[in-house]
């Protein structure tokens, strides 16, 4: 029984008719249709020609019409072997029959609005075909694999993109351009979204799409704290016109992590939270968090304890399909389960897959994702207690996976006395935020920070940006 998929015929002509007789709409038609919204065969070759003549000077596309059409497809669609003419593809009776298709193209964005449409409903019959033959050919797969690939198929058909397609140098070049233009004529000056932090802003030019950022100290650093600031900044910030991040938290419960939240917005001391020992004053403070400035925050919590990268993802996708995920936080790496995939392996071959796992996602989804890791204790042992890249626990790739990754470091957290403060009593302790590496820019130096342990709150200091001193053997 031979398949019969939705198409639109007439939609195909007219649309095509439209260009032919007003030609300045062929950006326009090039714009919004791709060769696959076209299900007649005939049409495909058109479309490829009206493609190529785009890419020539403007004044060979003055006049588009049956003999300019065919004489391009002659040129396009006589292969080397001679086997195909253009008569063989498309007779010029044909576009002349196109040409009388319409008398006018005051319809245009109809017949565009028809045909994608329906070439939706064709795209998503075929993904649904692909899904049940993974699904029946290969006995040995599991149902989160399944279930895998199959919300793979759907988030790529969700956004326009098609498995295994290639990009040409010149519509890359266009993005790019049309990406720098919306940034100069913004008032946001970064290519990704704003930390809040200026001088954070400027090393990495705000958190870009796709980029897998590593955020790593030992324990009691600060790093969960520093990696609400930056979640509630990026919320927060009006310049990222209210992103939705995504917060898994594997080892704090959401309540705690909220609790966090309310002392840096509210400078509410955290003891007095988790003890409920608030005055009036913080009463008033806590409220006004409550009813003003928590408002428009797109957080979204995840306390699962048990998670795996693939639940991590299943859950990410789902965001992203119903159009509301910006970015994703995980805190923390180390405690991200293995998979199926790596049963049975150690746990440096665990975390590879991990770390893979997330740039991977990161890329599919478009979107940034900071992920809290941990350093071995070597970094104690030494004498200047400088984390290094080589310090991150478990594995290697974590580092080449990465596109940046930032190191909190606080000599005060070593030199304690049983006299010092820093960090409490409202005496902030300075912490080092070491760019340790930046595959789109600058590395190599650190920014520092007055780390407020009692608010959980960490506050760029003024022009402190400094590139580590260099050390003699």
């Amino acid at each position: 029984m031979t398949k019969k998929y939705p198409s639109h015929i007439e939609a195909e002509k007219s649309v095509i008719s439209s260009v032919m007789w007003e030609p300045k709409l062929l950006g326009h038609f090039l714009d919004k249709l791709n060769i696959d919204d076209f299900f007649i065969d005939k049409h495909v070759y058109i479309y490829q020609s009206l493609k190529s003549l785009s890419n020539k000077n403007v004044k060979e596309i003055i006049n588009l019409d049956p003999v300019t059409i065919y004489s391009e497809l002659e040129k396009t669609y006589i292969d080397s072997k001679k086997t195909k003419t253009a008569s063989s593809v498309v007779n010029i009776e044909y576009l002349q029959e196109i040409y009388n298709e319409i008398t006018s193209t005051s319809y245009f964005d109809t017949y565009v609005e028809l045909l994608k449409d329906v070439s939706l409903k064709r795209k998503l019959i075929k993904t649904a075909e692909e899904i049940i033959e993974e699904g029946t050919t290969k006995e040995d797969i599991s149902s989160n694999e399944y279930l895998d690939f199959a919300e793979k198929r759907l988030l790529e058909l969700s956004s326009g993109k098609s498995r295994g397609e290639f990009s040409k140098i010149n519509d890359i070049v266009k993005e790019i351009y049309s990406k720098s233009e919306k940034i100069i004529n913004s008032n946001h000056a970064l290519e990704g979204l704003s930390t809040g932090y200026t001088r954070l802003d400027k090393a990495l030019n705000g958190l870009g799409s796709g980029h897998l950022i590593i955020l790593a100290s030992r324990p009691g650093m600060g790093k969960t704290a520093f990696a609400l600031n930056l979640a509630l900044n990026v919320a927060a910030t009006e310049l990222n016109k209210k992103p939705t991040i995504a917060f898994f938290s594997l080892e704090m419960s959401n309540e705690e992590l909220v609790k966090r939240m309310i002392s840096m917005l509210g400078g509410i001391e955290n003891h007095k939270l988790r003890g409920a020992y608030l005055n009036a004053d913080d009463w008033t403070s806590f409220r006004e968090v409550r009813d003003s400035r928590i408002q428009g925050i797109n957080i979204l919590f995840d306390e699962s304890n048990s998670s795996t990268i693939e639940d991590i993802r299943a859950k990410s996708r789902q965001l992203k399909l119903n159009g509301s995920l910006d970015m994703v936080v995980i805190d923390y790496l180390g405690l991200i389960n293995g998979s199926r995939e790596t049963k049975g392996q150690n746990r440096q071959v665990e975390v590879s897959h991990i770390s893979r796992s997330l740039k991977s996602m990161a890329k599919e989804l478009k979107i940034p994702i900071l992920a809290v890791a941990q350093l071995n204790r070597k970094v104690d042992d030494t004498d200047d207690k400088e984390p290094k890249l080589t310090d991150l626990r478990d594995s290697g790739s974590i580092e080449q996976d990465a596109d940046v990754v930032l190191f909190l470091n606080r000599q005060d957290y070593y030199n304690k006395t049983k006299d010092d403060v820093s960090g409490t009593e409202g005496k902030p302790s300075v912490t080092q935020l070491i760019l340790a590496k930046n595959r789109h820019g600058g590395a190599g130096f650190f920014i520092e920070y007055q780390f407020y342990k009692q608010y959980s709150q960490f506050i760029e200091m003024e022009a402190r940006i400094k590139a580590p001193e260099n050390k003699t053997n």
